[in-house]
């Protein structure tokens, strides 16, 4: 065939697949418009989807479960053949769940998704560890002496003001992601992102300090009497059992409750000072002491009911101040966010690079991919 004539042939077929794009852009499917994020305004984009990536995290939970009663059933030589049926589906539903929703997602969601999932697999390492920490190698004992201990009224953790903390403590993130639903799509998942990931690496910090020293308990709950009224938790039970809520003993260092409640504090603090960069001064330091006297009410309330020594509460503060100061813009270290730097991280990814703002907080992304999957 005449080159001429072939490359005739393949600009026709270039125009006609471009026209049947924009045919299809222009008309969207009805599969597209139901499973398509682009297609639905905001709102409905941000409940629905955020929804399907909450299923899909509740999901690798449920695999975990699964995967840890088939381990002890081959180990035992019990297993059946429903078990294996059982996890093996749930694995591909899994699988092809998040292969679906990462290529309808936007860029903006997707980001949020992918450090959701890593928030996910580090907060369940950090439970597993907390319940062999509780349930294994604490050793009940005489509480320390503990100057908010003695100073402090003790109160029962059924009284108003524990409930009060606890409830502050998960009020105050979901407030923060309330604001960020009046932000910009890319500042909203700057936002959350940023919450989500100094909490992954705060976690992460906290598996180490949790086994390295364990103190006595000064719960109540935590004395002899209590624990040999308690049934030993079996392997099944430290592995499944993830919850954040209940009664351990022997994860003191740091405090998780600080942890969670400071650093939903630093990261709206911040956010809204750079939300009204031009406005007073006055109104920035208004907003500093609510949030600081919500964190103090909540700092009181862990305290006087003796869940934490106050060496727990100060290691906590200052672990997050420093995962914030160091981690708030990217999962590089701050000082080494420069434009055009690459991280090691994401090197072989050629949307990955990062663009960072640290040096000078004007400075604005280039893209929301490029410091949230960074």
């Amino acid at each position: 065939m005449n080159i001429k004539v072939r490359k005739e042939l393949i600009f026709k077929s270039k125009q006609k697949s471009m026209g049947e794009s924009t045919r299809s852009k222009q008309n969207p499917t009805l599969f597209v418009t139901l499973f398509n994020e682009s297609a639905h305004p905001k709102w409905l984009a941000t409940s629905v989807w955020m929804c399907a990536a909450a299923t899909i995290l509740g999901i690798y939970i449920l695999l975990w479960t699964y995967l840890v009663d088939l381990g002890l059933e081959i180990s035992d030589n019990h297993y059946s053949a429903w078990s294996v049926g059982t996890t093996g589906l749930l694995a591909v539903t899994a699988a092809i769940s998040r292969h679906t929703l990462v290529r309808k997602l936007s860029s903006n969601t997707l980001s949020i998704f992918v450090h959701a999932e890593r928030l996910v697999v580090v907060a369940v390492a950090m439970i597993i560890v907390k319940n062999v920490v509780s349930m294994w190698m604490h050793v009940p004992g005489k509480p320390l002496f503990d100057v908010s201990h003695h100073f402090l009224p003790h109160l029962s953790e059924d009284s108003a003001i524990s409930k009060g903390s606890e409830l502050m403590t998960n009020a105050i993130p979901v407030l923060g992601l309330i604001l960020s639903s009046f932000q910009t799509p890319v500042h909203q998942a700057r936002s959350i992102n940023s919450f989500l990931r100094v909490l992954t690496i705060s976690y992460f910090f906290r598996i180490f300090t949790i086994t390295v020293t364990i103190l006595p308990g000064p719960a109540n709950h935590c004395s002899a009497a209590e624990i040999e009224s308690d049934a030993i938790m079996l392997l099944r039970d430290v592995l499944t059992n993830l919850s954040f809520s209940g009664k351990s003993c022997g994860d003191l260092i740091f405090s998780g409750h600080t942890l969670l409640s400071f650093s939903a504090v630093l990261l709206i603090g911040r956010a809204l000072d750079r939300n009204d960069a031009m406005g007073s001064l006055f109104k920035s330091v208004v907003r500093w002491i609510v949030l600081g006297l919500c964190q103090v009410f909540i700092l009181f309330g862990i305290l006087a009911t003796h869940k934490h020594y106050t060496v727990d509460v100060v290691v906590a503060l200052i672990v997050v101040w420093f995962v914030v100061e160091v981690f708030e813009h990217g999962w590089i270290p701050r000082q080494y966010q420069s434009v055009g730097y690459m991280s090691p991280i994401s090197l072989g990814s050629p949307n990955y690079r990062y663009f960072g703002d640290s040096m000078n907080e004007k400075v604005e992304y280039i893209s929301i991919q490029v410091n949230d999957f960074d």
